[in-house]
């Protein structure tokens, strides 16, 4: 006899859409056309090197059909596999979560993948000691805003980030960068924000209206 399925479907009432489970066991998104989706909520617990091509073909085919989702979440809980930027076609997501390390600089990055998103969470990012040359984020100065439409992101560094100066350019660099976000939660380093706000509020005056919660 065969044992449960590591895979939680829910095809509810009102076009909603709840899928739960390792990526290689998730069903490929069909026509869409003929249903409208109110909600669609994706929880990923696993993506392995074997299921690589899959989860790419997975995601884009929820997250970059033609016909957007009200709402429209996707959770990824554990990644081994490099995610690979050019593979992703994510743009229907509003919600997503990153339950894995990831570079700052590819971070930052994916920002940009994601025109329709306003919450944006991810457990560690990784700052590369070369950051400053891979997004030219330095000086704060000269930054250019990201086209997003971002009202918040929660965030961590992984331990293998010790100086506390890269902590502070990336939270700066999104800070700035971001001019729509509203609230940023940032977990296991104290960030101080009224410095910040002092040092570039005039410059950048939609600093004043971000609640920062740091800790």
């Amino acid at each position: 006899m065969l044992g449960p399925s590591p895979c939680k479907f829910s095809f509810g009432l009102a076009g909603r859409v709840k899928l739960t489970g390792p990526v290689a066991t998730l069903p490929i998104c069909g026509n869409k056309d003929s249903t409208v989706l109110e909600k669609q909520k994706i929880r990923i617990t696993s993506v392995g090197k074997a299921d690589e091509d899959y989860f790419y073909q997975f995601t884009n085919s929820w997250y970059g059909n033609a016909q957007p989702v009200c709402e429209c979440k996707l959770s990824i809980a554990r990644m081994n596999i490099d995610l690979d930027l050019q593979k992703i076609d994510w743009r229907y997501v509003d919600d997503l979560q990153c339950r894995f390390d990831l570079e700052a600089s590819k971070f930052i990055n994916l920002l940009t993948l994601l025109p329709n998103a306003k919450s944006v969470a991810v457990d560690c990012l990784a700052v590369a000691d070369d950051i400053r040359e891979q997004v030219y984020i330095d000086p704060l100065s000269t930054i250019k805003p990201l086209s997003t439409v971002l009202t918040t992101i929660k965030f961590g560094f992984s331990d293998t980030v010790i100086d506390d100066s890269l902590k502070d350019l990336v939270i700066g660099y999104l800070l700035i960068a971001l001019p729509s976000l509203a609230n940023v939660g940032i977990s296991g380093y104290r960030f101080n924000i009224s410095s910040f706000k002092d040092i570039y509020g005039k410059q950048y005056s939609h600093l004043h209206s971000v609640n920062t919660n740091s800790e």
